[in-house]
C-alpha cells in the first residue's frame, strides 16, 4: 500500500467534517489549529527529507523532523490550557497500556516467522482502536494516546531487541500506523456511544411503561 494513505485519508474525513457543519463539534474535542500545524509539519518534513540519525551502542533509530516540531506544539498547547491531574493520569496509564500491546504485537509479528506469515501488520492498528473505544476513551484522549503509545512502543521495542530492531519514527508509514488507529479508535468509539445510548432509551422506556 502506498505510504501516506492512511494519513491522507484521515486529513480528508476531518476536512469533510469541516466542510459540512461539523466544525463546532470538532473544535468541542479536537484542537483543529494543531491538527493542521500537525500536518503542515509532517509533509513539510517529508518534502525536505528531514531525518535525524542516531545512533547510541548498537541501537540505531531515526527521528523524523515532524515528531519535533510536533512534540514542541503539544507542549505549547499543553501549557496554554492545562488537562486536570486525573485526565492527565487516565492518559499516562492508557498510553503505557497501549505502548506494552503495541511492543508485544510488534515483536511477535516481526520476529515469528509464523506469525508473521499469518497475522497482517494492520491488524495492530484495528484491536488497538476497538481496545481504546471499548475502555471509553474521550476524543480529546484519543490522539494523544495513540501518538506517545507508539512513541513509547517503540523505545520499548529498542530496549527489547538491544539493536535488533531499527526504529524510524515519523517516516509516513509511522504515521499511517497512527492515523488507521485514529479512525479505528473514532469509528468503535462513536459505535459503542451510539449502542449505549439506544440501550438507556430502552431502559427509559421500559421503566416509563411499568410505572404507567
Amino acid at each position: 500500500m502506498t505510504e501516506g494513505y492512511w494519513t491522507i485519508l484521515l486529513f480528508i474525513m476531518l476536512l469533510i467534517l469541516l466542510l459540512t457543519g461539523w466544525k463546532a463539534w470538532l473544535a468541542q474535542h479536537f484542537s483543529i489549529m494543531f491538527i493542521s500545524l500537525s500536518y503542515v509539519s509532517i509533509w513539510i518534513s517529508v518534502l525536505l527529507h528531514w531525518v535525524i540519525p542516531l545512533n547510541v551502542n548498537s541501537i540505531e533509530l531515526t527521528i523524523d523532523g515532524s515528531i519535533i516540531l510536533i512534540v514542541i506544539m503539544q507542549l505549547a498547547f499543553l501549557l496554554k490550557g492545562l488537562p486536570q491531574k486525573s485526565q492527565m493520569l487516565y492518559s499516562m496509564m492508557y498510553i503505557l497500556l497501549m505502548a506494552f500491546l503495541a511492543t508485544i504485537s510488534h515483536a511477535i509479528i516481526i520476529y515469528s516467522p509464523w506469525v508473521k506469515a499469518n497475522i497482517a501488520y494492520w491488524y495492530i492498528p484495528v484491536c488497538s482502536g476497538l481496545l481504546l473505544g471499548v475502555l471509553g476513551v474521550s476524543f480529546k484522549q484519543l490522539g494523544v494516546i495513540v501518538f506517545w503509545g507508539a512513541i513509547v512502543a517503540d523505545t520499548l521495542l529498542l530496549w527489547q531487541q538491544k539493536g535488533e530492531y531499527i526504529a524510524r519514527i515519523g517516516t509516513l508509514l509511522w504515521w499511517d500506523l497512527i492515523s488507521m488507529t485514529i479512525i479505528c479508535s473514532f469509528i468503535f468509539i462513536l459505535v459503542l456511544e451510539i449502542i449505549v445510548k439506544i440501550g438507556r432509551n430502552f431502559m427509559n422506556g421500559r421503566l416509563n411503561r411499568t410505572k404507567s
